[in-house]
Parts: structure tokens; sequence; C-alpha cells
């Protein structure tokens, strides 16, 4: 990350600024959720040639294939959004969500897009999921578990139904046998021992307030940098937040930008996919969505999980905090 901050890189400086943002700037989550994914999306729906070409392209040629590489994952965006909403249409049609495990098939979406699409299901309904696309090999498959799962290992025991397979426990790939997908479902259901009821569980670092956080804590926490599996971020909570500002952003109007105030003290909160994060849990408390998502926020104090981070526009740099999860205080 050092050198990459430092590095003269005409096809890594094209592609930064491709996606607004500044390799100066970069970390663990611009490498791994803006920049990385554009280089994905050249393999997934196009060709990884692509990638390897703005590695080694100068000039007007790197401008070009770093916004074509953008512009991909755009669009890779787009295909995923749209087979979520096929998979939870199928999921509710068909009464799955409250199955000790989802299996889905989206015929007409791409075979690379199935292990996104699985993931998302899996944070959405709390299930292992797995998501089976048409190829021209036949049925393939990607899934995503959860902790209380082993999905290497209950694939196995299902092995029959399977041309081939592989994984580990919180992840798998599977190409289906010709004509089994009933019967590889039914048999993957029978043999789950998952209780029908499962909530998931957030384990958090500190109750803390927003408002306490400056600049030099959060740098700090970079220090523990990279966050994964064995090495989770931060994770801080606080409540009786009042919302004062609520926006809607991205292209689809999914994502919120709240802002908390007390006092004189302000600090503005991101919350990926909000929306529809917010639409799920207003149902599950048994509240009629409104017209206005916005206005119904307004004036309202909630509890919330984050991670600090920060956020520098026309070189300001404030802290900002990332929202993990939400509920009425």
């Amino acid at each position: 990350l050092e050198r990459l901050r430092s590095i003269d890189h005409e096809g890594l400086q094209a592609l930064a600024e491709a996606a607004d943002t500044d390799l100066k700037e970069v970390n663990t989550y611009i490498l791994g959720f803006v920049l990385g994914p554009c280089f994905n999306a050249a393999g997934r729906l196009s060709s990884a040639k692509k990638t390897v070409e703005l590695l080694f392209a100068k000039g007007q040629e790197a401008k070009s294939l770093a916004r074509a590489l953008y512009e991909l994952n755009q669009e890779r965006k787009e295909l995923t959004d749209e087979g979520i909403a096929l998979a939870v249409a199928d999921i509710e049609e068909k009464k799955k969500e409250k199955e000790k495990l989802l299996v889905v098939h989206l015929p007409e979406v791409h075979e690379s897009l199935a292990g996104i699409i699985a993931g998302r299901l899996k944070e959405r309904y709390y299930r292992p999921s797995i998501v089976f696309t048409t190829t021209e090999k036949g049925l393939k498959g990607s899934g995503r578990s959860i902790e209380e799962y082993n999905m290497a290992k209950e694939l196995q025991g299902v092995k029959n139904h399977l041309a081939k397979f592989g994984g580990h426990p919180m992840a798998a790939g599977m190409t289906l046998k010709e004509g089994a997908l009933k019967a590889f479902e039914e048999e993957l259901l029978q043999r789950c021992a998952l209780p029908k009821e499962l909530l998931p569980t957030k384990r958090i670092d500190a109750k803390l307030s927003p408002f306490d956080i400056d600049e030099s804590f959060v740098r700090a926490l970079e220090k523990l940098e990279p966050f994964g599996v064995q090495n989770p971020k931060p994770l801080f909570a606080e409540k009786d937040l009042l919302i004062s500002q609520v926006y809607l952003m991205g292209k689809n109007k999914d994502h919120m930008k709240l802002l908390f105030q007390e006092g004189p003290h302000r600090i503005e909160a991101v919350y990926f996919n909000g929306v529809p994060k917010m639409e799920a849990y207003l149902l599950e408390q048994g509240i009629l969505l409104p017209e206005d998502l916005r206005g119904m926020l307004l004036g309202k104090r909630c509890d919330v999980l984050y991670h600090p981070g920060l956020n520098t526009y026309q070189g300001v740099t404030k802290v900002q905090i990332i929202l993990e999860d939400f509920r009425w205080s």
C-alpha cells in the first residue's frame, strides 16, 4: 500500500481517475472494493486480458482501457442488482425465506455473478445460499455460507448429484449432474441440521460515541489492517443518536447518508444498500413501508453498529462512520 501511494504507473493512475479516487489515498477498502472489482469485472464479463493490457498501457491508451474497465464494473454492478432482485422474488414467491438453506436457479444470470448474488442472499436472510446459473456445461453453482454451516463438508454428503465441486467451509463452487437440481436441493435440506430460527450475532469491540472520534484515532486503527476473517475490522456501537438529515445516494438511490447531531456536534454516516436494508427492517417490525422513507427517518433516534472511517473531498479530510446495522432506539 505504501508503494502504491507513491507509484508512477500510468495504467493504475488512469484507473484511479476513472473510479474517481486517488492512489495517494489508497487503502485496503479502495483496493478491495473500488479498484480490485474493476480488475475482476474484465474476467467476469469480458476477458482478463484487458486488465493485463492496462498494466502495460500508457497515455491515451491507458485512459481508454481504464474507462472501459470502470464501465465494465458498473455493468457488473447493474447485472448483479438485477440478479439479486430475481433471486429475492423467486425466494419470496416460493416462500423459501424460512428454509434452513437457500437454493436458487437463475437461468438468465451470467455465471460469474452467482457467487456475488449468493453472498448477498446469505447476508439478507442469514442462511447458507447457493445460486445456480445455466451454462453450456450444465447448471453451475456458487455457494456462500455462515459460520454454523460447513458448506464443503455438507456437499460431500450429496456428491452423488454433482459432476464436480470444491470449496471450503464458507464458500464452494459446483456443477450439477443433468436433471439433478430438485433431488440435490431436497437432500441438502434433509441433511441440514441448522435450526429454522437463525439469528446472526455481531460482536462489538466497544460502545463509543462517534462524536468522540478524531482523525488520529482512525489512523491508529488503520495500522491493524488488512482486516479479514481472522482479523475483523473493529466494530463499535452507540445508542440514541438523533437523525437530523437524510440523503439517498447512488444511481438507483439505494445507499443512504445520515447526519447525526447532538448539540454543536455533527457526523456523517454512510449506509451502503441502506434503503433495502431499512425497508427489510421496517417490514420485520410490522411497519408499512412509507412513501417517503427520508421523511420517516428525520428527527428519529436510532442505535447503530459502525466502523469509523475518513472521507477526503477536495483536499479536506473529515471523519465519517460506515453503518453496519441499524435499529430504532
